[in-house]
């Protein structure tokens, strides 16, 4: 059996193939590229469309909500009116009954007051951040420093 003289080298890989396997990895990663570029662009166009949903439908509820305002306003008005009117039917000095009147409103603002707090409240989400804030001791209970 002849033995080879000299050292043995390993066959060299040709450097055609070489090159089409790194013409198709830079082929794939740029189209891996195009398509995120694609995905982002479309999530940024829909966040954009669901913007500009939410805006025009705060505007529309922010002019029915002052329309309700100043329906009930004018109600409000026209209660007082006609409850000064019935005072002075009974018997009552007109500013006798019109004091009487703004007495009763002055009382009825800490109640109102007190509604809007309750409601201001619930605005602030405590049962979501309360699970937030567990979901957060918990994750960082799980993770060893």
């Amino acid at each position: 059996m002849a033995t080879p003289i000299g050292p043995v080298m390993p066959e060299d890989k040709p450097a055609e193939a070489t090159n089409r396997h790194s013409a198709g990895t830079i082929a794939d990663a740029t189209a891996l590229t195009d398509a995120l570029r694609a995905v982002v662009v479309e999530i940024l166009n829909l966040i954009t469309l669901e913007t500009r949903l939410a805006i025009r439908s705060m505007l529309v509820a922010l002019l029915a909500f002052l329309g309700m305002f100043v329906l009930l306003a004018t109600a409000w008005v026209g209660a007082m009116v006609a409850l000064t009117l019935l005072f002075i039917h009974i018997g009552l000095l007109p500013i006798l009954a019109v004091l009487m009147l703004v007495t009763l409103n002055l009382l009825l603002l800490p109640v109102l007051r007190g509604f809007i707090r309750r409601c201001l409240a619930r605005l602030s989400y405590p049962v979501t951040r309360a699970t937030l804030i567990n979901a957060l001791g918990q994750l960082r209970g799980s993770v060893a420093p």
